[in-house]
């Protein structure tokens, strides 16, 4: 017989069904149509309950019990014997959710509890008698009326012990007169209405800096000592959740300040001290497959975006404002247009002249140097000997004006206001400028930027790593400052040093924060280790605060008074002024720095002039 399936529980509950049928007092043949088995089952299983004190399927061994309960109307078990008065009578206050309220249901999950209870964890002669939270319960009776008539009242030295809430409920079963001869009885109390209220409790938290999410004071000089947390994000939650659940906190930092990598299933880091639950929870972390294999975790706030900073990008040259105004493919659709408009024209007055047979024709230098001019605004005389050749001049006279409109008028922008070349916004860009560097800083390599950079499979991360430079934060900005260098940061942590400490009064800076980061996790927030008591209320909490806008706003704020009191109280490091002060002034005089390419092209015509008077003298000698 496979005894997978004649074990499976909802076979036990239902011979265990049988079986608290039988001991509430109802007869064979009324548990018979309550349950639907027959005589011959009622009776095996009962006879098999008073036997073994099992209704598991196994070898029949008879083995005779010590006590029993009754099992109906007419049989009394003998209670007075002296084993029994030693035997310990568990009242347990059973909790059942759910909206079970008919009278069958709530005896099938009750004998569910009593079969798994019993057959697997009661052994012989130690009984359990299992109530609902409420006196209310239709179970509460049944149990009671159990208890008289197994004449628990003439025991007075079974010990009786009530396991519930502070509610007057344990308080009747304890009064009730089933137990009125009882000597040893103990209540124990669960608190169940004080499960938000921690008493004071202190829980351990690790931490790694990481502004503005945490922010810390050490306490001493050591490694990995207490800390004492300053404004931030992650100190505004710990002060909040201490005030609403009466807890207290051990804070201590990291000693290497690393955030967490896997090496054979073992973490370090802050993830290590949750694994090892050398802590109860961590501040400011990223989620990860991995990590979120060995703790649990809270999301607390979005995630920060890496991002690349350089140095602003600078202006193009002067001498090369006079072809900006135009792109290079209008400068060719120009150049091309006038060659082919200049051949379209002369072969159409070509063959105009052989048609009519008259003697005047036109040159092919004329008509270039007509469509030349015409852009120049200084056409020559109209080459033309035809009505047609007349239109086909008028149309590119139409077409001159709106190029030369275009052209002055993005001519006069470009000769005052200088535009800047393209700054380095993504990673591509750094891979694709020849010579150009990039670097970052050590921490990242302790956390998820390093699994991102070592474990990514696209060929430009992959060379974005293998050149990665590494630098602290302070000497990676002078490394932009010198040019030709980029610093991959975090986009809100590196936002608040240059907004605090590289920007003057009037909001200059000489850095440009690329807007196109990239995100390596989906979010940051707290790590707690494996079945943490205080992971629900927690959360709870957070989440509430987080649906509200508080961690939004506290975000904001916290940044805004770092930034204020950075630069009330620090002093500014030297930047380089890298603006062009003329843009400042409201009237802007153009001088030979706006007009050299002018200079330029004037000088460039000489010369050619002067090549082609040397090739005419060559070829006249």
């Amino acid at each position: 017989m496979d005894r997978g399936i004649t074990n499976a529980p909802a076979v036990i509950a239902e011979r265990a069904k049988i079986v608290w049928l039988s001991l509430k007092g109802a007869s064979a043949r009324t548990v018979s149509q309550q349950t639907g088995a027959s005589l011959s089952t009622v009776y095996r299983w009962i006879r098999r309950w008073q036997e073994e004190g099992s209704v598991r399927t196994r070898p029949f061994h008879k083995v005779k019990r010590k006590a029993s309960w009754c099992v109906g109307p007419n049989k009394q078990t003998d209670f007075m014997d002296k084993w029994w008065s030693q035997q310990l009578v568990l009242v347990a206050v059973l909790v059942v959710k759910g909206t079970s309220t008919g009278m069958a249901e709530t005896q099938q999950l009750l004998g569910v509890l009593v079969g798994q209870v019993v057959d697997k964890h009661i052994p012989p002669g130690c009984h359990l008698v299992l109530m609902t939270h409420t006196l209310h319960s239709p179970i509460v009776p049944e149990i009671i009326s159990l208890l008289e008539r197994n004449g628990l009242w003439k025991l007075a030295d079974t010990r009786v012990v009530v396991v519930g809430g502070t509610t007057t409920h344990p308080r009747a079963v304890l009064l009730h007169p089933s137990l009125r001869n009882t000597i040893h009885a103990v209540h124990l109390t669960l608190f169940l209405d004080q499960s938000s209220n921690f008493m004071g409790h202190r829980l351990r938290v690790v931490s790694v800096p990481f502004f503005p999410y945490m922010a810390y004071k050490k306490e001493s000089d050591h490694p990995g000592g207490p800390i004492t947390p300053t404004d931030s994000i992650d100190k505004r939650l710990l002060s909040t959740i201490a005030g609403k659940l009466n807890v207290s906190f051990d804070n201590f930092e990291e000693p290497k300040r690393g955030f967490g990598l896997a090496k054979d299933g073992k973490f370090n880091g802050l993830v290590g001290f949750l694994q090892r639950e050398e802590a109860d929870f961590c501040t400011m972390l990223g989620a990860t497959a991995d990590r979120l294999r060995v703790l649990d975790y809270i999301r607390t706030y979005p995630s920060d975006l890496m991002t690349i900073i350089s140095l602003n990008p600078p202006p193009f040259p002067q001498h090369s404002a006079l072809i900006r105004p135009f792109e290079k493919e209008v400068w060719a659709s120009l150049l091309v247009g006038v060659v082919v408009w200049g051949i379209v024209f002369w072969v159409m007055q070509q063959f105009w002249v052989s048609v009519t047979a008259r003697q005047r024709s036109i040159q092919f230098s004329k008509t270039l140097l007509y469509g030349w001019g015409a852009l120049l605004e200084q056409p020559p005389l109209d080459p033309s000997v035809s009505l047609s050749g007349q239109m086909l001049a008028g149309w590119w006279l139409l077409f001159s004006l709106i190029i030369i409109t275009g052209y002055k008028s993005s001519l006069i922008a470009h000769l005052t206001v200088q535009s800047k070349t393209q700054p380095m916004e993504t990673l591509e860009d750094l891979v694709h400028t020849d010579g150009w560097r990039w670097g970052t800083e050590p921490w990242v390599f302790t956390g998820i930027p390093g699994d991102y950079y070592a474990k990514h499979t696209d060929p430009v991360v992959k060379e974005i790593h293998r050149r990665m430079e590494v630098y602290d934060v302070d000497a990676g900005l002078k490394e932009v400052l010198k040019g030709g260098f980029s610093l991959i940061d975090s986009e809100n942590y590196i936002g608040i040093i240059i907004a605090s400490r590289y920007t003057t009064g009037n909001g200059y800076t000489p850095f440009f924060i690329s807007k196109k980061g990239f995100p390596m996790t989906s979010a940051f927030g707290w790590g707690f280790r494996k079945g943490a008591p205080n992971y629900e209320l927690f959360r709870q909490l957070i989440h509430g605060l987080e649906d509200t806008g508080i961690i939004k706003y506290w975000m904001e704020d916290v940044i805004d008074h770092k930034i204020r009191n950075t630069r009330a109280t620090g002093e500014m490091p030297a930047i380089p002024d890298l603006t062009n002060t003329e843009m400042d002034n409201k009237q802007i005089a153009l001088s030979l720095n706006h007009l050299q390419g002018a200079f330029y092209l004037l000088f460039l015509g000489s010369g050619l002039a002067l090549l082609v008077l040397v090739s005419e003298n060559f070829i006249n000698i």
